[in-house]
């Protein structure tokens, strides 16, 4: 049995926009509107398609929280994006696929948690898997077998655990300036994988974080806390009762 992990924040946010017009009346006016019936009906379509694709019966759609436990570890996390006005459906349509598919909201969590928490979970059923479907490159910290809808000619793409183990290091160098946290100076994604190459375990690969952050004379708790912001939970890094469990380096 197939299961969707669907970023329900990537579909809703991309057919809210796709049924957003924008006007101008003269003078410097301008109005937006969007029409709800097509973009659920583009949502119900994309669904359908992917199910039919991929043989799926079971889906659920990832929704983010209004708040997110990591803007209070960094209070620009994601600053410039709430800059940005949303299209105008995207509320509604939040109330509206959760009428129609299975959605999950968890409290301080991002969709990206949420799908790393299901992903990862044990699973009984040996005869069950999960497509993860989502077009956010923080989505390759999640292993597993995935989807991204901006580049459907490529297929199904399987991340191992040791390939997601490196996009989270790499972040961790890189940083991602689009939400807000910096990585270490001088350092983008060519370097990061350069400085990681080849590395032997967790513990090495930390060591050669740390080195390459006190070049920059940074501290390891300068690179803990771009390691935490980077980080995409997995099912051991959350409890319903206890929340968040901050990553932790190795010792």
């Amino acid at each position: 049995m197939t299961k969707l992990l669907i970023d329900g924040d990537m579909l809703i946010y991309r057919h809210a926009h796709g049924a957003t017009e924008h006007v101008d009346w003269g003078d410097g006016l301008w109005v937006s509107f969007g029409n709800q019936h097509i973009a659920i009906e583009g949502i119900h379509r994309t669904i359908s398609e992917w199910q039919e694709q991929f043989k799926a019966k079971d889906v659920l759609l990832a929704l983010s929280h209004k708040d997110n436990f990591r803007k209070k570890l960094c209070p620009k996390y994601k600053a410039q994006r709430r800059l940005k006005e949303p299209a105008v459906l995207v509320k509604v349509l939040r109330q509206e696929v959760a009428k129609d598919y299975p959605t999950l909201e968890v409290p301080t969590l991002e969709a990206d948690d949420v799908i790393g928490i299901e992903a990862t979970k044990d699973n009984e059923n040996e005869c069950s898997k999960a497509i993860i479907i989502s077009s956010d490159k923080d989505f390759k910290q999640i292993p597993g077998t995935h989807f991204n809808p901006l580049t459907p000619l490529l297929g199904l793409e399987t991340v191992t655990k040791s390939q997601a183990e490196e996009a989270f290091l790499t972040q961790t160098l890189s940083g991602d300036i689009v939400d807000g946290y910096t990585g270490c100076p001088g350092i983008g994604k060519t370097k990061a994988k350069s400085i990681l190459d080849g590395y032997l375990s967790l513990a090495d690969a930390w060591e050669r974080i740390l080195k390459t952050y006190a070049k920059a004379n940074l501290k390891p708790e300068d690179v803990l806390h771009q390691a935490r912001l980077a980080k995409i939970l997995h099912a051991h890094e959350y409890c319903p009762k206890q929340g968040v469990r901050l990553w932790q380096p190795p010792l």
